[in-house]
């Protein structure tokens, strides 16, 4: 089979990690992405709960806690390339999602008070609780993870 042309781009988004890039191609990741940055999106505009809410139930309803974790994996990616970003602004070319610069340059300048080390430990907490097969409700997780996310970006 013929490798597809945005193979150095999932690379790059497993990390170097040819295993997980393996896996990568098998799951249609970039499409995985969008969903965990659009899911950004409606918790920086936690206003629109609803729409929130019924994005958390589309990612839980399944229960695949693997797909769950993904959606985690591309949130840290993000939140660790927008700490990177806003500390050195002129290696974007060293970002994990390089191929998504300017919207994280774009999303660093619109929150500037955003607390990217504390961001990076919610959401790696997110994913242990998911890891943790006695956590019954990954709803629950998702919502929790929302609300402190929406304060750590938004510090109003």
């Amino acid at each position: 089979p013929e490798l597809p042309e945005n193979i150095s781009r999932i690379i790059r988004l497993a990390l170097n990690n040819v295993k997980l890039a393996f896996d990568f191609l098998e799951d249609n990741v970039l499409e995985k992405r969008d969903v965990a940055i659009d899911f950004l999106r409606k918790i920086v505009l936690i206003e629109r709960s609803h729409e929130l809410l019924e994005q958390i139930d589309a990612i839980t309803a399944a229960r695949d806690r693997r797909e769950m974790r993904l959606l985690l994996f591309f949130l840290l990616a993000w939140f660790r390339d927008a700490l990177h970003y806003r500390i050195n602004p002129r290696q974007s070319d060293l970002l994990i999602n390089s191929d998504l610069g300017e919207n994280i340059e774009r999303f660093v300048n619109a929150y500037p008070v955003a607390d990217y080390p504390k961001l990076i430990h919610q959401t790696e907490n997110a994913i242990r609780e998911l890891e943790d097969p006695r956590n019954l409700n990954p709803a629950l997780i998702f919502t929790n993870l929302a609300i402190k996310l929406n304060y750590l970006i938004r510090k109003k």
